[in-house]
């Protein structure tokens, strides 16, 4: 494989980029290995998306940084990750974190997966549920008709977490 492989976006355009990021994409290694192409189509991924990914890589030198722990301790991302990378998650639009997210996990990137779905676990952690109601834009509960079947349906799962949690 040569210094750099070229990604082809969504949009159909081609991006160069480091090697380097074959070492943090399971997909991109296992396409690396499989195939003599250095072109590699990512037609899932918008080019703003994957400007985003190699800015993360870059910073880390294409190296996937230490594993977030799990469960979090706190709900401050901020004492999981270095600063850089907190900075950068924060500074995400909505948008641009759900599309992010996506193409973490379809690229298989263990590392950035793991910081986004932390940062989403540190956003909902020890949060009442009406907050999060709130927060996620949750208007209706279940009916009771809706909340029997579901009782019904999944009652040994329910009364298997009661045993196995004491």
């Amino acid at each position: 494989m040569s210094d750099s492989i070229t990604l082809i976006t969504k949009e159909n355009e081609k991006m160069k980029v480091n090697n380097g990021i074959a070492r943090m994409s399971d997909l991109i290694k296992g396409i690396g290995e499989d195939s003599s192409n250095e072109e590699i189509p990512i037609e899932q991924i918008k080019k703003s998306t994957l400007e985003l990914i190699i800015t993360y890589a870059e910073h880390h030198n294409y190296r996937n940084p230490e594993p977030i722990p799990s469960p979090l301790q706190t709900n401050d991302i901020g004492t999981c990750i270095d600063d850089w990378t907190a900075r950068f998650i924060n500074n995400l639009r909505a948008e641009e974190f759900s599309e992010l997210l996506a193409a973490a996990n379809y690229l298989q990137m263990k590392s950035l997966l793991g910081v986004l779905l932390a940062f989403t676990a540190s956003k909902v952690k020890d949060k009442p549920i009406d907050e999060l109601r709130q927060a996620f834009s949750i208007q209706d509960e279940l009916t009771e008709d809706t909340e029997e079947k579901l009782l019904e349906e999944f009652s040994s799962l329910i009364c298997l977490k009661f045993l196995t949690s004491k």
